[in-house]
């Protein structure tokens, strides 16, 4: 089978590029000769632009001009150095289609089955809209196989209007899997297929890929802070459990926020490569994180963690307690002795959950 997987591969992020690299390795394993469609949406290629010329090009008045180019200023260094090892990563770890795409009549139609996802491809935030593309309305042979794996909407509801239009989107698909329970329960009425909920694929491959290219960072003894946003009480957060610990906090920095105020006992981490992410979790000693990918990789390494809430609550939340850990979710407000996680039943949820998702997709590539 000649199998093609369409997602965010490019993102500078580290969930997206992970998982990519994760579902490629997981379906080459099942002996099939697999490629990462090279599928380049503005809105993804816009956040590796350094030079700033769509921020530029879309800020509205001088005031949000000179803003702009001032914030590109003082990242360019940061941002330039991401693009290098994330692109680097993709040179050394992805089997990429020959030819790359911008537009949906131009994707390759000679591909036995088209996996889209995983990650929040179907996100209208992210995708300004419901993207036709991963929404797999491209033209391709109709004997191929068109489905989803781990596909996230990244929404707790749908109008009635997008409703019929999604309706319309899902005929085309063979199969439908997503990452959230959740949205087996916003799609079951739009569609004949019965969605099931699978792992997202850095869950379901083996933890030695994840091993094999972690990069053991240059500080000892450390508890891994990593926030979306600059957020004093999730610092506050983690330097309590630091110091129950004896460690200093490890601060993972986006690149929208790479001017950090700098604390006491602290170190601040900038730009760094997927493999040197990897290597984060794998040494730290304990994490606290706020992204759906930082808890799936402290569960991969089995590290003590607690997940901040936020208001991308239920993904976290649907994976933590099904393996009965809805515990170490927690308020950064919260001042808490500090606990390890229980591990005991872990390794059995996980291995009937990925029996479930390996069958899925053992049955999409068949």
């Amino acid at each position: 089978m000649r199998i093609g997987i369409l997602t965010f591969h490019r993102a500078l992020n580290y969930g997206a590029v992970l998982q990519c690299y994760a579902l490629q390795k997981v379906i080459k394993d099942l002996g099939h000769e697999v490629e990462v469609i090279d599928y380049r949406p503005d809105y993804i290629e816009k956040d590796r632009d350094i030079n700033g010329k769509y921020s530029l090009k879309h800020a509205k008045g001088g005031l949000a001009k000179m803003k702009v180019m001032v914030t590109l200023f003082l990242s360019y260094i940061y941002k330039r150095r991401a693009k290098r090892v994330f692109d680097n990563f993709i040179s050394n770890y992805y089997v990429l289609s020959s030819n790359s795409f911008t537009d949906i009549d131009d994707m390759p139609q000679d591909y036995n089955v088209y996996i889209l996802g995983s990650d929040q491809i179907w996100n209208p935030i992210i995708c300004n809209g419901y993207s036709p593309v991963f929404w797999g309305q491209f033209k391709r042979n109709p004997m191929s196989v068109l489905a989803t794996y781990a596909a996230s909407l990244g929404l707790a509801t749908v109008s009635d209007e997008e409703k019929k239009l999604l309706s319309t989107y899902l005929r085309s698909f063979d199969c439908i899997s997503v990452r959230e329970d959740s949205m087996k329960g916003i799609l079951k009425d739009l569609t004949t297929h019965i969605p099931c909920s699978v792992l997202d694929p850095t869950l379901l491959a083996p933890i030695e890929i994840f091993e094999k290219i972690a990069i053991k960072p240059d500080v000892d003894k450390y508890v891994l802070l990593i926030t979306l946003e600059k957020d004093t009480q999730a610092f506050n957060f983690a330097s309590n459990i630091a110091r129950q610990l004896g460690c200093k906090v490890v601060r993972l920095s986006a690149l929208s926020n790479f001017v950090m105020y700098v604390q006491e006992n602290s170190i601040k981490k900038i730009a760094v490569s997927p493999e040197e992410y990897c290597g984060l979790f794998k040494y730290a000693t304990c994490t606290v994180c706020i992204s759906f990918h930082a808890i799936a990789f402290s569960l991969i390494f089995k590290k003590d963690f607690y997940a901040l809430e936020s208001i991308k609550r239920d993904r976290v939340y649907n994976l933590l307690s099904y393996l009965g850990l809805e515990n170490r979710m927690v308020t950064s407000k919260a001042n808490i002795l500090f606990t390890s996680v229980n591990y005991s039943n872990y390794e059995g949820l996980m291995e009937k959950k990925r029996k479930t998702s390996m069958a899925y997709l053992k049955k999409v590539v068949q």
